[in-house]
């Protein structure tokens, strides 16, 4: 992953969660996973969202794109995948799941006040256990990250973003 910087980036790429609590922190696992096996060009910036939260806001406000992973509770069974447009995101507002989500969504509203803000798709995974205060993911959602991997790389080549499997 590349430091921040003041390059704007057409797609940026973001893990919302916190590691610490099993399960929530499942974007933030599947952007290191995407970053240690895919080169991405340099327009594309992986993000470790973390605890971030509104501070995102003078990275995504040059984006023409962001897609976010994080967990989403839908009443699904742990390891169901969901996909919100823009207008699904924001309406979690007032409903989101933890703090994290939160401010990322708050970061999107900023930017949109600013209006120079990304267009954003979010990735969402019903979480297993996202309360325990245990790394790592539950079996359930360690066994999906490929099958998210390859969600986001839809996204990219729907967006021509260039990436290639490193050897």
């Amino acid at each position: 992953m590349r430091a921040f910087d003041v390059k704007t980036y057409s797609v940026v790429i973001l893990g919302i969660g916190c590691t610490l609590f099993r399960d929530q922190g499942f974007g933030v696992h599947l952007v290191h996973e995407l970053d240690r096996r895919f080169e991405f060009g340099e327009r594309v910036l992986l993000i470790d969202g973390g605890t971030i939260g509104v501070h995102l806001v003078g990275t995504l406000v040059g984006s023409e794109q962001v897609i976010a992973i994080d967990t989403v509770r839908q009443g699904g069974a742990p390891g169901t995948i969901y996909r919100f447009e823009e207008q699904q995101i924001m309406a979690r507002l007032n409903k989101a799941d933890h703090l994290l989500q939160e401010t990322f969504i708050e970061a999107l509203a900023h930017c949109r006040m600013l209006d120079n803000g990304p267009r954003a798709v979010m990735l969402g995974i019903e979480p297993g256990n996202d309360h325990d205060l245990i790394c790592g993911l539950t079996p359930v959602l360690a066994a999906k990250v490929d099958e998210m991997i390859g969600r986001v790389l839809k996204e990219l080549d729907g967006l021509e973003a260039a990436y290639k499997r490193r050897v």
